[in-house]
């Protein structure tokens, strides 16, 4: 467990310091793009987003708007809110199961400098 644990830290911890690839903001653009338009098959799914809409812009956002907002994300802006929410005053992580041995967590936040 402390393994996962640690190489979790230290992925966060690289995100923070150096941000992420071209690369991998547009595949996580088009990740997101996909899922989007798939959960659009479902009439649950597409009642819910459209409530969801009304009740936070009080207006429906379109799926054209919806993707156009996720396509124009900036490198710039993923690694400023990565940043952001990394920081030790901002950062907050859970783990939740059945463990054998006490995980220290802040010690080994402290020590990856998150």
């Amino acid at each position: 467990m402390h393994s996962v644990i640690d190489t979790c830290l230290n992925i966060i911890a690289s995100i923070k310091e150096n941000g992420i690839t071209e690369a991998e903001l547009e595949r996580a653009k088009q990740q997101l793009r996909g899922e989007l338009l798939l959960s659009m098959e479902n009439t649950i799914n597409h009642m819910s987003r459209l409530g969801k809409s009304e009740l936070t812009h009080n207006r429906v956002i379109t799926i054209d708007e919806m993707v156009n907002e996720i396509m124009s994300v900036s490198l710039e802006q993923v690694h400023k809110l990565a940043k952001k929410l990394f920081d030790p005053e901002n950062f907050g992580l859970a783990l939740i199961g059945p463990f054998k041995e006490d995980v220290d967590l802040k010690t080994k936040i402290k020590k990856i400098g998150i």
